[in-house]
């Protein structure tokens, strides 16, 4: 479920009274000196499991609400209510409950790191694109440069070595090309 764009609507909520899934009904105040303010009440109201929030100002005072609809796959199972009579009943209910709760710890337990990997991995690729970024204009520039000298023009040393070092070689070229036409007498 997404709310966020709920969330970020205005005015923005002081409040947010949630109606949860168990009947009960829950409060969050909203951080507003925190930058991540959306984000964790978005969190809240998943964590919860709210079938419909209001939006509160600090008064009070109703902005506006919406229902949540709960996704069927993220909702766990309906399991019939049976009383456990015997002691091997109990036992397996316990051992039940301390399953379930395991999986959820550990599913919460790797969200962060994969999180922060995920992260990394955009800081490195962002850090990649400025690379190639930069590459491509240096390759633009040696193009310029290289054009330039073609069409015969000087090009300042100080551009760029390897573009002196072309512009060099390709002044010799043309003053050879030059010896040459006026040494077999085409000049």
């Amino acid at each position: 479920m997404v709310i966020r764009q709920w969330l970020f609507r205005k005015p923005a909520p002081a409040l947010l009274r949630c109606k949860c899934v168990d009947g009960e009904t829950r409060t969050i105040k909203v951080d507003h000196a925190s930058k991540r303010k959306w984000v964790d009440a978005e969190s809240s109201i998943e964590a919860m499991g709210a079938t419909s929030v209001e939006a509160l100002d600090a008064k009070g005072n109703h902005i506006r609400m919406t229902a949540i609809e709960q996704d069927p796959l993220d909702a766990p199972p309906a399991l019939p209510a049976v009383a456990a009579t015997t002691p091997e009943q109990k036992t397996l209910e316990v051992f039940a409950r301390l399953l379930a709760e395991a999986y959820k710890n550990g599913a919460a337990s790797t969200e962060h790191p994969v999180r922060m990997a995920f992260d990394t991995l955009g800081q490195l690729l962002g850090l990649m694109m400025k690379r190639l970024d930069e590459v491509s204009a240096r390759e633009a520039k040696q193009i310029t440069a290289a054009m330039k000298v073609v069409q015969g023009e000087t090009v300042e040393p100080a551009e760029d070595p390897l573009m002196s070092m072309f512009s060099a070689f390709m002044q010799g070229r043309s003053a050879a090309a030059a010896l040459n036409g006026a040494a077999n007498g085409e000049g």
